[in-house]
C-alpha cells in the first residue's frame, strides 16, 4: 500500500488483513507534514509498534481509525514518541485498544519534550467511541497530548486504565479539570497526581 510518500494528503480506505509489527522507522504517513484524511479498519488485528515521533499516521485530520489494537512496546514517559502522531483533528477513533507491553515506567516529571501517549501536538474536536487505554502498571504523563490545544474531544464507553497519571488532554490544564470539560464518557481507573 501507499505509506503516504506522495501528496500532502493521505486519503482512501485501508483494511488491514492481518496482525502486523513495524520497525520504530516506519509510519502510515512519514512526515508532519503530511495528513491521513482517510479511513483505516484493523480489521481486528494488531498493530505492533515502538512510537516514533510523527507517530503512525502523521497526523489525521478528518479521518477515521476502527477495530484496531495498537500495541506500544516502548512507553518512556517523558521522552516517549504518539502512537497516532502530531495531531488529530476532526477524526473519529472507534472500538481500538491501546495496549501497552513495554515500558521503562519512568517518573511523573513534566518537560517540554513530553508527548501524549494518542498525539504530541494538537487533538481537536475527536470521537473516541469504545475505546480502551490500557497502561495497567504504567505511569503516565499525558492521554491525549501535551504539546498545543485539547478541545472539544468526546469520549464515549471508554476507559483508560494506569498505575498513575497527571493528565488526560494537555499539560496545559489540571487533570481534574479537564474531565469536567470532557465528560463522563471516560472512565479512569488510576491514581490522579498532581502537579508540583
Amino acid at each position: 500500500a501507499d505509506n503516504g510518500n506522495s501528496g500532502s494528503v493521505l486519503k482512501g480506505y485501508y483494511l488491514l488483513d492481518n496482525d502486523i509489527d513495524v520497525s520504530s522507522s516506519w509510519t502510515f504517513a512519514p512526515a508532519w507534514t503530511k495528513a491521513f484524511s482517510g479511513g483505516f479498519d484493523g480489521n481486528g488485528h494488531t498493530v505492533s509498534y515502538s512510537p516514533t515521533q510523527c507517530g503512525i499516521f502523521g497526523s489525521v485530520c478528518f479521518g477515521t481509525i476502527r477495530n484496531t489494537t495498537f500495541n506500544d512496546k516502548n512507553y518512556e514517559g517523558a521522552k516517549t514518541k504518539s502512537i497516532i502522531g502530531k495531531e488529530l483533528y476532526k477524526s473519529t477513533v472507534e472500538n481500538c485498544n491501546f495496549v501497552c507491553t513495554g515500558t521503562t515506567n519512568p517518573s511523573l516529571v513534566v518537560e517540554s519534550a513530553n508527548k501524549g501517549v494518542i498525539a504530541y501536538g494538537k487533538c481537536v474536536d475527536t470521537n473516541f467511541t469504545n475505546c480502551l487505554f490500557d497502561y495497567s502498571g504504567v505511569k503516565v504523563i499525558a492521554l491525549l497530548c501535551t504539546a498545543g490545544g485539547c478541545t472539544g474531544n468526546v469520549f464515549t464507553n471508554s476507559k483508560f486504565i494506569c498505575d498513575q497519571y497527571m493528565f488526560i488532554a494537555t499539560t496545559q490544564t489540571p487533570a481534574a479539570e479537564q474531565c469536567k470539560t470532557i465528560g463522563t464518557g471516560l472512565t479512569i481507573e488510576g491514581t490522579l497526581v498532581p502537579i508540583d
